[in-house]
């Protein structure tokens, strides 16, 4: 019979304490850290903590036990390392918490309220998000009363992509699989209803090896889903071979976002 894991809340794991082994307590939990690399559920690769007024890096290794209010180190002795973003890496609270992320089965854009973390094959990992009132609201009471705010139904970080642009260690323009799932008609209509950074995302994160290396100037198309988005027409809709459908369509034109503009 198999067991659900328990699942905890980022915001009630971070402002917990960093304790040693034998439970005094060293600092304060800043955030978590995880490395999307491609896993369906993308593992705690370390966290961030405050310990005497610095920021540290605490190695996924070295954590012994994470829990709500808490996270304890596996040894009595911590190795403090000062904490430096790395290149894939990304914060949940500072990165993901608050901000959009597109759901691919629906085909929308949705807000993370809470972040959702679950033991799953022998280690911490991102399960989902929580997009309903319940995980603001948990958010907002004291910290003594926040955990009597049950979980409720939240969506599957496998049918999530989050946006990267505006992390400074994870470039702009990386590979989006999820999105190829879906049908250009409603690629189309996320571009529409994303501010104009993501949609710029979306589209690039499809193709990002198609991208043209020089700046673009916006071209005269007017209104719809370009406006205002670096672009260039490129040549009669051409369909992509691995995922089969074109790169992107709007009435006859294909068009492909310029590096000439980061947000």
């Amino acid at each position: 019979m198999s067991v659900t894991p328990a699942i905890l809340h980022l915001s009630l794991v971070t402002s917990g304490e960093l304790t040693d082994a034998d439970g005094r307590k060293l600092g304060r939990i800043e955030d978590l850290v995880v490395r999307l690399s491609g896993e369906e559920y993308p593992p705690i690769s370390g966290a961030v903590a405050k310990v005497a007024g610095r920021l540290v890096f605490v190695p996924a290794e070295q954590i012994g036990e994470l829990d709500h209010g808490r996270i304890k180190l596996a040894k009595a002795r911590l190795d403090l390392q000062p904490f430096e973003r790395r290149e894939g890496e990304l914060l949940l609270r500072e990165d993901l918490l608050d901000r959009q992320l597109i759901n691919v089965d629906g085909a929308r854009l949705v807000r993370a309220n809470e972040i959702e973390i679950a033991r799953v094959e022998g280690w911490w990992r991102v399960v989902g998000i929580d997009v309903n009132p319940q995980g603001l609201l948990r958010r907002l009471l004291p910290r003594a009363v926040a955990p009597r705010v049950g979980v409720s139904e939240f969506l599957d970080w496998a049918s999530l992509e989050p946006f990267t642009g505006h992390i400074p260690t994870i470039r702009l323009r990386v590979p989006h699989p999820k999105l190829a799932r879906l049908h250009p008609a409603e690629l189309a209509d996320l571009v529409e209803a994303a501010p104009h950074g993501q949609g710029e995302e979306i589209l690039v994160g499809l193709h990002p090896g198609r991208i043209d290396p020089m700046p673009i100037e916006p071209g005269p198309v007017e209104g719809g889903m370009l406006a205002g988005i670096p672009h260039r027409v490129a040549d009669p809709i051409v369909d992509d071979p691995v995922q089969g459908f074109p790169v992107c369509c709007l009435d006859s034109l294909v068009v492909v976002p310029g590096r000439g503009h980061i947000p």
